[in-house]
């Protein structure tokens, strides 16, 4: 289960992160600094947009 946080240890040392794709046959790269954002009310957005997928990964009474 320890190997599931490395990724986020990593993020939280060093927060300057690269994600790259492909969109409409055009690469695109985001640059972007992660901040980690412990507010109820993002939790609950997030469980809101992606329900059960993200409820069953994560703890969260929403009332």
């Amino acid at each position: 289960m320890r190997e599931r946080f490395i990724s986020f240890d990593q993020m939280m040392k060093n927060p300057k992160i690269e994600i790259s794709g492909m969109s409409h046959g055009t690469w695109i790269r985001l640059q972007c600094e992660v901040v980690l954002d412990t507010r109820r009310e993002a939790r609950a957005a997030m469980i809101e947009e992606y329900g059960p997928a993200l409820s069953r990964m994560y703890w969260l009474t929403i009332t």
